[in-house]
């Protein structure tokens, strides 16, 4: 009997013994003659998962047994290579149904489980000491669709899925060269996966490939559950808004870079693939560009610049004119102006806060909700809700244009990271504009040009080629001259073969 005047003295939890890192990883299974014994030790392995299902099999009074999970393999898979088997002889004959693969080496422990862990099954032999495996994988996955993120009017809408297998087939499909190599590395401890890295062996630079493979196998993490977990650990500035790697859902435009010079990376179950190196003028690029006219992709490239400085700069403009140079506004429109701001009770700063703080949720808003539904709310909350605030006098009529602009000019960028960068860069040129108008502007601009001319990742300047200036280079940034005129390679690729194309028009030729 307890009193509750009684203080009773709390047990402390024992502390667990303390495992090194490589103890945690070694897979206690050990291979031996007895079948029931194997049986027994990879049911150990993988704590007696309810999953895990194991079939007896006697191949000419040969006992073995099939060891596989069953939420991984395909049973029609499975039947078509025991209709194989019970067929065959021991040793096993070659099948066009299947490969039987035999783990061999120095840790076949750690071998058996990764492969029944990746959608393997397992065969066992009685009195034989070496395992055998054949892949039947159930492939329940997603077929190939269009990008979503990354629309083009004209050119390849193929994007890419959850399957590595998948997406490294329609990159060999679309760049048939027996130079294009594939190196896979698994990453993560606990829960594996496996990452590819894709490049032309006569291109790619050396240095540049071993650098990337080497910062891969150093990730000591329990999972790589995605892409951007990968870019993290592979890039070499992690406080900065702008992105060093390229990410595309487009297999062309992976095709494109890779041609380049530069290196693709790839996740199992990730739908995007990683290009590096990448630089300032790469996420102004779109696989259209080389799909229509000189001077239709020209024009486009100098629109969406326009637009990444439009939507970072226009809101700051506003506040700087309205706050201290409203002399710069035309005498025809500044009882206009001044009769749209007079009514608003606080600075221009907190009404710019305001309408953008208001587009952003509208923006989440409209991509979290369901598709059927997300359009109407950004209908309702664009025309009603924007409609009202004005009518209360809390924003003016100037200010919801003005962030309306500014909200079309950073989905003009074709690259969602850069306009994600956008998004944010805009808030600091605000504050600065609101404290010191025009040169608090221009004070940001030259702490942002420094800042980029400061990022060098992967040792290649992230301005080039504007900073250092090259103007070879220029061909194919602000504007994109014609394909013939473009022989060499980006210079940033640091590429072995710096010509790309050796072409000259017909009438050159006589």
């Amino acid at each position: 009997m307890q009193f509750p005047f009684f203080k009773t003295k709390k047990q402390k939890p024992q502390k667990p013994e303390t495992k090194t890192t490589a103890e945690m990883d070694k897979v206690e299974l050990a291979i031996t003659d007895d079948l029931e014994q194997n049986v027994k030790e990879i049911k150990n392995a993988v704590n007696n998962s309810d999953d895990l299902l194991v079939r007896d099999l006697t191949l000419q009074d040969k006992q073995a047994k099939l060891v596989y999970l069953y939420s991984l393999a395909d049973n029609n898979v499975i039947q078509t290579v025991l209709d194989d088997l019970l067929n065959s002889q021991y040793p096993l004959y070659e099948s066009p149904n299947f490969t039987l693969e035999k783990i061999e080496g120095e840790n076949i422990p750690s071998e058996v489980i990764t492969h029944l862990l990746t959608g393997f099954v397992l065969l066992l032999f009685e009195g034989n000491q070496t395992p055998y495996a054949f892949m039947a994988q159930r492939s329940d996955g997603r077929q190939v669709e269009m990008p979503s993120s990354e629309n083009v009017v004209r050119g390849s809408h193929a994007g890419y899925i959850e399957s590595l297998q998948t997406n490294l087939f329609m990159l060999r499909k679309g760049l048939v060269s027996p130079n294009l190599t594939v190196k896979q590395i698994e990453v993560g401890k606990e829960a594996k996966k496996t990452a590819a890295i894709l490049y032309l062996n006569n291109v790619a630079n050396e240095d540049l490939v071993q650098m990337i493979e080497e910062r891969i196998k150093s990730i000591d993490v329990d999972s790589v559950f995605s892409l951007a977990v990968l870019e993290a650990f592979v890039e070499d500035y992690s406080l900065t808004p702008f992105s060093q790697t390229m990410t595309t859902e487009r297999v062309d435009r992976t095709i494109g870079s890779i041609m380049e010079g530069r290196i693709a990376l790839l996740l199992d179950g990730d739908p995007y693939a990683s290009i590096l190196p990448a630089t300032f003028t790469s996420f102004f690029q779109s696989p259209e560009d080389y799909n229509v006219r000189v001077m239709v992709a020209s024009f486009n490239r100098f629109i969406r610049f326009a637009a990444f400085f439009t939507a970072i700069l226009l809101p700051a403009f506003y506040i700087a004119i309205i706050g201290f140079h409203y002399e710069v506004i035309p005498q025809s429109l500044i009882f206009t102006v001044k009769e749209s701001v007079n009514s608003i009770p606080y600075r221009p700063l907190v009404e710019a806060v305001i309408v953008e703080i208001f587009i952003e949720l509208i923006r989440e808003a409209t991509l979290r909700l369901p598709t059927k539904i997300g359009p109407t709310i950004g209908i309702v909350g664009g025309l009603v809700i924007g409609d009202a605030i004005v009518k209360a006098g809390l924003v003016s009529n100037l200010m919801v244009v003005v962030v309306a602009l500014t909200a079309i000019s950073s989905f003009v960028i074709p690259n969602p990271e850069m306009s994600a960068t956008v998004r944010i860069l805009r808030f600091p040129f605000m504050f600065l504009s609101s404290i010191l108008g025009i040169y608090g502007i221009m004070i940001g601009i030259v702490l942002l040009l420094g800042h980029l001319c400061k990022l060098r990742p992967f040792g290649i300047p992230y301005l080039t080629p504007f900073a250092p200036l090259r103007l070879k280079e220029l061909k194919d940034t602000i504007i994109r001259t014609p394909i013939f005129t473009m022989n060499s390679r980006p210079a940033e690729t640091l590429t072995k073969n710096k010509v790309r194309e050796r072409f000259s028009r017909w009438w050159k030729k006589k």
